[in-house]
Formats: C-alpha cells, sequence, structure tokens
C-alpha cells in the first residue's frame, strides 16, 4: 500500500505499479509540489507573499469570476437544429445496466490521482466484488431521482500555469479534480451521448466525432 502510496503521488506512468518504493520515487512526489507552488502573486501592482493573503486573493477572485450574472441572452427558437430519432431518444433514457456500468469502470484509467474520496479506480476494480453491487445501486439510484448522493460530486481545484513563470491569477487554468464515483456517472453519460452525436452534429463540423465507417 505504501509502494502505490508514492506511484501514484510521483505521477510516473512509464514505471509498473509494483516497482520497489525507491528514492526515485520519493523525488518526483516531493520535487512536483514544489515545482506548483505559488510563491507570489501580483495583484494590481502589488506582490503579494503571505500564504493566508495569496487564499484570500485566488478564493475571492474565481468566486467572482464563475458567479452568476443575469445577463440578456441569445434567443435559439429560431434556429434549425438537428433532431434525435424517436429511437434515439428511447436509448438514451433506459437504466444503465450492470454490464454497462462495469465497463465504465474498467475503461478509467486505475491510477489517476483520485479526487476527495481518497479513492482511485484500481482501489474500485481490486474491490469490485466487494463494492461492485453498491455502486450499482448508486448509479441506478441517480437514474431514477436525478439526484446525486451529498458530497459525490466535492472535488478539489487546483491551478494550472498557463506560462512559464507566471504570478498573476489570470494566466492560470483552474482544472476540477473530481472523485471516482462521479467520473463513473461521467462515463456513463458521455458514453451514451456519444452514440448519438453523429445525429445531431452537421457533416460539416464532425471532426472530432467518432462514427462508424462504412466499407464500400
Amino acid at each position: 500500500m505504501q509502494e502505490s502510496t508514492w506511484h501514484q503521488k510521483s505521477r510516473v506512468q512509464w514505471c509498473k505499479l509494483r516497482d520497489r518504493n525507491t528514492r526515485f520515487f520519493h523525488l518526483s512526489a516531493t520535487t512536483r509540489p514544489k515545482k506548483n507552488q505559488i510563491f507570489s502573486l501580483d495583484v494590481d501592482g502589488t506582490i503579494l507573499t503571505k500564504p493566508s493573503d495569496v487564499k484570500i486573493v485566488v478564493f475571492n477572485f474565481f468566486s467572482k469570476l464563475y458567479s452568476y450574472h443575469d445577463r440578456p441572452k441569445a434567443s435559439c427558437c429560431n434556429l434549425d437544429f438537428l433532431k434525435l430519432q424517436p429511437s434515439s431518444l428511447a436509448t438514451l433514457e433506459i437504466p444503465f445496466s450492470a454490464d454497462e456500468i462495469r465497463i465504465a469502470v474498467w475503461d478509467c484509467e486505475r491510477n489517476k490521482a483520485p479526487g476527495p474520496d481518497g479513492i482511485n479506480f484500481f482501489i474500485i476494480k481490486k474491490a469490485w466484488n466487494i463494492i461492485g453491487g453498491d455502486i450499482v445501486r448508486m448509479v441506478d439510484e441517480f437514474h431514477r431521482t436525478n439526484l446525486l448522493p451529498p458530497g459525490i460530486n466535492n472535488f478539489f481545484v487546483t491551478l494550472i500555469s498557463k506560462i512559464k513563470g507566471v504570478n498573476r491569477l489570470k494566466d492560470f487554468r483552474p482544472i476540477s479534480l473530481v472523485g471516482s464515483l462521479y467520473k463513473i456517472i461521467l462515463k456513463l453519460l458521455a458514453t451514451r451521448v456519444k452514440q448519438v452525436m453523429s445525429e445531431v452534429i452537421s457533416d460539416h463540423q464532425n471532426a472530432f466525432i467518432q462514427r462508424k465507417t462504412n466499407s464500400r
């Protein structure tokens, strides 16, 4: 367990999981946070270095950036959008099967960094015979009620610098690190939508849509 933890923190993808808990993994795991640490921020010409001041400024900046503003919205009523066939609509709304859920879990990378729950997909796959039924019931309840269990959509937010040597908040990109259970639901929904995307995306806009090719 200790070796697996340090391997995951190091984010080294080309080593095997059962490699020894060596100095290499410890250096990789400790160097990365130091490299990504924010030591100072330039706020309107004022350089902030105290961690408490930096935290307040970051929180206020992104809270304001992602807050809701009631602004006039463009109307789409007169646009002729492509529509799904009734059979496709019915396919989107059927309950998720146990096999469908299991496939979604196995399609996720097992050693990706976990969210606040601390559980990655390696643990879920290893213990599927024990916890698989609970995960299936959780997904069934979500499908039936359209509600997520409390706390399942909690996530960490990390800031990725857009340029080297950044010290202004506008030059950071926020990334949400969601938990594994939330990722399962996202994977299931994305797989369902992927099956019908070709019906609502124009032939001139499907460069990044995977489609079945007809043999001639």
